[in-house]
């Protein structure tokens, strides 16, 4: 398995080589793992009048720098770790290294300010989420905790999303550790097959609760029917759990309150930035939960 962590030095960025020393066990079988530093060129006002040796020492040294502070967090590790650097625009050369490589997954510490603007703009972890088709790993402030009993949701909507995700949870059983507890997590609004109109709220208030409780059922339903045979065939007996309520604030909610140990969910990933960031169900999850988020493109 093909790992790319990029990192670039900050504190957030090394909490994903933190995560290979204390997880080797979420990273499949024989993995081979490149730490990846994709620095930003120097300004070309700066560079007038400095030898081009001199700024590729510059490079090299800034590299280095930061690959100190990797093996120092790795120790004694026994993981098959590669590093290297590039100069560039650095969500560019991460996916660019990401096809190079033929990642199986990339693993990224993120900043994850809180609130979703701030954390949304500027962010290259979101720029190499809008432009892969890879796994990505978005650590921010917890890590999974070390039991091979993992308490893994999955966020599921019947969307082809969804099947890709489910897909890539069972085909790589074991990044989940030996014996994770699985959770379907469905999330969406209670609404009238009618709508909340006024001709909606005009009805009985009981007949109206039920009618929209036992619409949300079929939906979990259908949801659900086509998914549980995939996990029982290879043994696993998930839990179905029905979140009532916008997707984003209630799968996130779940995920800190439960609480989880590792989020796994689909995402469309349009590739234009603002399309795959703007009202994404998973980049406002991982705006608002701690929680490690796998997103399956």
């Amino acid at each position: 398995m093909n790992i790319l962590v990029p990192i670039d030095g900050t504190e957030h960025s090394l909490r994903a080589v933190e995560f290979l020393t204390t997880r080797t066990d979420l990273l499949g079988e024989n993995p081979h793992i490149t730490i990846f530093m994709a620095q930003m060129p120097v300004p070309q006002r700066v560079l007038a009048g400095v030898q081009p040796i001199a700024v590729e020492d510059f490079y090299k040294e800034e590299a280095q720098s930061v690959f100190s502070s990797v093996r120092a967090l790795l120790g004694d590790s026994p993981l098959n770790i590669d590093m290297r650097y590039s100069v560039g625009m650095p969500a560019e050369d991460i996916v660019a290294e990401a096809d190079r490589l033929d990642a199986d997954l990339i693993i990224m510490g993120i900043r994850g300010h809180g609130p979703v603007n701030s954390f949304l703009f500027g962010s290259v972890s979101n720029a190499v989420l809008a432009n892969t088709h890879r796994p990505v790993l978005m650590l921010r402030n917890k890590l999974p905790e070390g039991t091979s009993n993992l308490r893994v949701g999955l966020a599921v909507d019947g969307s082809s999303y969804t099947e890709r995700a489910v897909d890539f949870v069972l085909s790589h059983r074991a990044l989940f550790g030996d014996t994770p507890r699985v959770e379907l997590l469905n999330a969406g609004q209670i609404t009238h097959p009618i709508g909340l109109s006024s001709v909606a709220s005009m009805m009985s208030s009981g007949n109206t609760a039920r009618d929209m409780l036992e619409m949300r059922e079929r939906v979990l339903d259908s949801v659900m029917t086509p998914l549980l045979p995939k996990f029982i065939k290879v043994g696993l007996d998930p839990k179905v759990v029905r979140l009532d309520g916008n997707p984003g604030d209630e799968i996130a909610h779940y995920a800190e309150t439960t609480p989880l140990d590792l989020l796994v969910m689909g995402s469309h990933g349009y590739g234009n930035f603002r399309s795959a960031v703007m009202g994404s169900t998973a980049m406002k999850i991982a705006a608002e939960s701690s929680v490690p988020l796998l997103i399956i493109r």
